[in-house]
């Protein structure tokens, strides 16, 4: 329910505000970030998955591949590996920012590329974006990752506490499967 109200919010500050389309685009991207970021993979799809369809409903090229690499990571959180390629082999690589063709590297788990755009993207700004693009929760969890991120900033890459962190998931898995121990009781009160 939630991306069909996002939808009609897009459309009708289009319709009604012409000259600031850019800022819509902006507003449902900032969205679709912080779903992907929270893990709600399949809300995310749901409002980009139309924009996508329908291309002219995008400010412009560089916003149309930001809401495309974002489909793109929304699959491959909920393992539609098949459909995030199907997105990425859609979108025209010879012009584009080097920015996408690393998330493409990412997205692909192409390492070679992707370590070495993450040396070309190594200033304090990326920093951040390490830490809190959803994007990069595919990799930040490798001994590589955090090899280079030490390289690049010259301290140890702290894996942040959140729920979606996937040794913390394996983890909740394996006590929950304690829990149907018939002789473990202790979480069942």
């Amino acid at each position: 329910m939630i991306h069909f109200s996002i939808h009609l919010y897009a459309e009708l500050s289009k319709k009604l505000f012409k000259n600031d389309i850019e800022k819509v685009d902006d507003f449902v991207n900032m969205l679709c970030y912080e779903f992907l970021r929270d893990k709600n993979a399949s809300t995310a799809i749901d409002v980009l998955e139309p924009i996508i369809k329908d291309r002219k409903k995008s400010s412009n090229s560089g916003m149309f591949f930001m809401f495309s690499i974002n489909l793109a990571i929304g699959y491959k959180l909920i393992k539609r590996e098949d459909e995030m390629t199907e997105v990425l082999k859609n979108l025209d690589w010879s012009n584009c920012d080097d920015m996408f063709k690393f998330a493409k590297a990412v997205l692909t788990d192409d390492s070679k590329k992707t370590y070495e755009f993450m040396k070309k993207f190594s200033d304090e700004n990326w920093k951040h974006n390490y830490k809190e693009w959803p994007l990069f929760y595919f990799i930040r969890e490798s001994a590589e990752f955090r090899e280079q991120y030490k390289k690049m900033y010259g301290e140890e890459y702290i894996i942040e506490k959140t729920k979606y962190n996937k040794t913390d998931i394996a983890k909740e898995v394996r006590e929950r499967n304690k829990c149907g121990d018939e002789e473990d009781h202790s979480c069942h009160n």
